[in-house]
């Protein structure tokens, strides 16, 4: 049950992150400040389920995992709210782009790791279901987008999104009995060390190299997500 509900939120996370490209041509429109400008919400809002991972995972080892995933709900959900009554593509990049990536951050990151606090014989196995969340995302919210804004207008189709995402609200309740995390014992002088960023895993020469190739690939990985639908839109006039 527990690796269901952390696939399905995943999916409406990265669904509604990820599918930013079917709102880019209406936010494109409405306040024309080119595609640079108007692109730079979503990568923001898409950058944002990564970038804050060291301040999302601080919050998560003080507070545990239900009460993260409540605040990032929360904050999505008013984030969202926020931004269908934006007046200019600024302030769409700080409630959607940075506000909304924060919130984002706040409810992906924890899915993974409470899920190993949960599996030990098939921890991969689940680990890899909830790893789908990217392109099943893609799969399901990206249809259900599109519906949304043929129906409503790009303002009420941000309402319905953060009533979507309150859809995770009620499916939190896997998350009120934790297993006991024997690791998280061992660790906890390091984790409890009072730094709000501890850059020390950069010693590693391993994980620079991890690091420096994963964030060279995702730099490309999601341009054409943001930009597909508006070009085909173009290709077909």
């Amino acid at each position: 049950m527990v690796c269901v509900v952390c696939a399905f939120c995943n999916i409406i996370i990265c669904g509604l992150t990820y599918s930013y490209g079917i709102l880019f041509p209406s936010l494109l429109d409405e306040f024309r400040q080119g595609k640079a400008s108007t692109a730079l919400v979503g990568s923001l809002a898409m950058t944002g389920t990564g970038v804050y991972s060291m301040l999302v995972a601080k919050v998560y080892n003080r507070f545990g995992p239900l009460k993260t995933v409540i605040a990032g709900t929360l904050i999505s959900m008013g984030a969202l709210f926020v931004t269908s009554q934006g007046t200019s593509i600024y302030f769409i990049m700080i409630s959607y782009g940075v506000v909304f990536g924060i919130g984002s951050c706040f409810v992906y990151l924890p899915l993974y790791l409470a899920m190993p606090r949960y599996f030990t014989k098939r921890r991969s196995l689940a680990l890899g279901l909830v790893a789908t969340g990217p392109g099943g995302g893609l799969f399901v919210m990206s249809p259900v987008m599109q519906a949304l804004v043929d129906a409503l207008d790009w303002r009420r189709t941000f309402m319905a999104l953060g009533g979507i995402f309150f859809i995770i609200c009620p499916l939190l309740c896997v998350f009120l009995r934790i297993p006991d995390d024997n690791a998280k014992q061992q660790n906890a002088p390091n984790e409890n060390n009072g730094k709000l960023c501890d850059f020390s895993a950069f010693k590693n020469k391993r994980f620079v190299i991890f690091t420096v190739a994963t964030c060279l690939m995702y730099t490309g990985h999601y341009i054409p997500s943001v930009h597909m639908v508006s070009i085909l839109k173009s290709l077909r006039h």
